[in-house]
């Protein structure tokens, strides 16, 4: 898969399940993530990390991630992210 559309996939699913806000708090300027359906803070997003990764540097809150084992996601209800994780 390309670098490009692998972007677009990551966006089309990250669009659907997050909202990203400007953040200019504490004398700096970044992008807050924030889930969709709880309307929750779950991180940050800056514009300093790797360049030959894309540039982008999340700092995501762990305490906001769910982690749920490949096997047991569809018997959970998350058939429509299986394609994003394999």
């Amino acid at each position: 898969m390309t670098l490009l559309k692998e972007f677009r996939i990551l966006v089309l699913f990250t669009t659907n399940a997050l909202e990203y806000l400007q953040d200019k708090s504490l004398g700096m300027t970044r992008t807050e993530v924030l889930s969709k359906t709880g309307n929750s803070h779950l991180g940050h997003v800056f514009d300093d990390g790797p360049i030959d990764k894309g540039g982008l540097r999340y700092c995501i809150n762990g305490a906001s991630l769910l982690f749920i084992p490949y096997e047991e996601m569809a018997e959970k209800g998350y058939n429509d992210y299986l394609p994003y994780v394999k």
